[in-house]
């Protein structure tokens, strides 16, 4: 999998940006199926149990998907990213941003990934950039 350096990328403060922008919206609406780390995961399973969604034949399932970021499908991704801002957005806008204008942002950093190799550019046309901040959340939605 390539992993190229973003830090000076053309999108890196778009990246940064929309990082900013849809995290902290993403954090709360999976708060209650997300593990922050071991002591939250023991409150929560105590929870479960408390509720009855935790028993004896509970299965655990962990997926490990290799080279996620660099496989995401990018018009799935957009797609995806299209619906989560619509269900989250107030009067068509995230911050004071407009869906629309999200989403061609998203669209920049996607498409402007790129890095030299032996004297050769090169453009990655499939998923995004491991080192991208804008990456990750994108990943998860």
């Amino acid at each position: 999998r390539p992993i190229i350096a973003s830090i000076n990328a053309p999108a890196r403060l778009i990246s940064s940006f929309l990082d900013h922008l849809l995290t902290p919206i993403y954090n709360n609406v999976t708060e209650n199926i997300t593990f922050i780390n071991s002591t939250d995961l023991i409150r929560k399973l105590k929870e479960y149990e408390q509720t009855g969604y935790l028993t004896s034949t509970t299965l655990f399932v962990v997926f490990d998907v290799t080279d996620l970021y660099t496989m995401i499908p990018r018009d799935g991704a957009i797609a995806a990213l299209r619906r989560f801002c619509q269900k989250y957005s107030t009067n068509g806008k995230i911050g004071n941003l407009k869906v629309e204008t999200i989403i061609k942002l998203a669209s920049v950093v996607l498409d402007t990934n790129s890095f030299a190799y032996k004297d050769k550019y090169y453009r990655q046309i499939k998923g995004g950039a491991m080192g991208s901040p804008f990456t990750m959340v994108l990943a998860n939605i």
